[in-house]
Formats: C-alpha cells, sequence, structure tokens
C-alpha cells in the first residue's frame, strides 16, 4: 500500500498540466472599444463606494479613484515563458510569474504586491493586487472571448463601505 502512493502522486502530477503548457488566450495587444454607458457605470461605483465618505474628503479621493481607473487606452498581455508581462498606461508595466509566486512592485502610492495565475475552475487569467499601506485590494480578470475582452475589475479598501465593481471593453487590435 505504502509503494502505491508515490506511483499514484507521481500519475496525478504527469497529468496535470504545467504552466508551459496552458495555452494564454488573453495573450496580445488589446485597444479599448468601451462606450459612454461603460464609463458611467465605471463612476458610478466610485461615487456609490463614496457616499460615506466625509465631504470634506470626498472630492479628493473621487479625483485619485477616477485618474486610477481610467481605461488604458491599449493593453499588451504577453507569454514570457513562466511569466506574463502586462502593459496598460505608460507608467505601468510589470512583469509577474504566473503560477501565483507573489511580486513587490510600486504602486501608486507605495510598495504593492501582485500575483497573477490562470484560474484552474475558467481559464481565465486573473491580476491580485494588494497594498498594505493603503489596506486596497483589487482582483482584475482577463476574460477574452476570440477577438474581444472584457476586464472586469474589482476594488476593495477599508476606508470605503462598499467595494468598487466595473468592466472595461476591448477588441483585439490588428
Amino acid at each position: 500500500m505504502t509503494r502505491a502512493l508515490p506511483f499514484a502522486l507521481l500519475l496525478v502530477t504527469l497529468a496535470m498540466p504545467s504552466f508551459a503548457q496552458t495555452e494564454l488566450p488573453a495573450e496580445g495587444t488589446w485597444q479599448y472599444v468601451g462606450d459612454e454607458a461603460q464609463n458611467r457605470a465605471r463612476i458610478q461605483a466610485i461615487d456609490a463606494a463614496l457616499e460615506e465618505v466625509p465631504r470634506m474628503f470626498r472630492s479628493g479621493v473621487r479625483r485619485k479613484l477616477l485618474e486610477r481607473t481610467e481605461p488604458a487606452a491599449r493593453v499588451v498581455i504577453e507569454r514570457r515563458g513562466e511569466e506574463v508581462f502586462f502593459s496598460g498606461r505608460a507608467n505601468r508595466q510589470v512583469t509577474l510569474a504566473i503560477d501565483g509566486t507573489p511580486k513587490i512592485v510600486r504602486g501608486y502610492e507605495g510598495p504593492e504586491t501582485l500575483r497573477t495565475w490562470i484560474s484552474d475552475r475558467d481559464g481565465r487569467l486573473r491580476m491580485h493586487g494588494e497594498s498594505r499601506e493603503e489596506g486596497n485590494a483589487r482582483v482584475i480578470t482577463y476574460d477574452p472571448h476570440g477577438d474581444e475582452m472584457t476586464i472586469f475589475v474589482h476594488i476593495t479598501s477599508e476606508r470605503l463601505e462598499k467595494d468598487i465593481d466595473y468592466r472595461l471593453s476591448y477588441r483585439r487590435a490588428e
């Protein structure tokens, strides 16, 4: 019985796909194609999250959130071996291990821990970012369907009563 266990573990390990074999449908260059309704939904999600913030701080926090959540006109996602390179706005480029290994990067207001992985459940590419100084976390899900991709953004913060959820639409650039 004890000899069978290592053999069974070997079979399970061989049957599991490695990240090198995992397809990455989100790979490519994507152009933002969201419409005004989608932009309004993003702004409304931010405003709803700020309802309980004192008035004297609300406009400054709102300005920062609007700036930081502004959709990138172009998103590049590249597979580089066991890593994924992300580029959105010119100053926001990062390469992360595809297996979920955390990496500390420079965030908007200090160090931020990022990790990325391909979901076992649905094959979507996910990025999780967390800033300990600000008590913020965000999960970005890249969900491509052929030449179109929806990016789902979920932002939480200890300072906000409500989470911020919105989506962005992209089309594969030619």
